[in-house]
């Protein structure tokens, strides 16, 4: 664990939370979007958020990162873009 998640605010971090519990993807691609603290941007879909997986797809790499809650998923470096 990298515990990166200072360098994003508390209510970001808060937003992270409620947007995943929410389930609020964009109407576009159906995608919750996320940046990380080193510059990458990363997408989880629909059918995973519904399903209770967090599974982010970096979008430059198509790497697949897992998080067994929004916790990990923050103390990794990952928020809501």
């Amino acid at each position: 664990m990298s515990s990166i998640n200072h360098i994003w605010s508390t209510d970001l971090q808060q937003q992270t939370r409620d947007f995943i519990r929410d389930i609020q993807v964009s109407p576009f691609d159906g995608a919750l979007h996320f940046k990380h603290g080193d510059g990458h941007f990363a997408v989880c879909g629909f059918q995973d958020l519904a399903c209770g997986k967090l599974s982010l797809t970096e979008e430059q790499t198509g790497k697949v990162f897992e998080f067994a809650d929004v916790d990990t998923l923050l103390d990794e470096g990952w928020v809501i873009d």
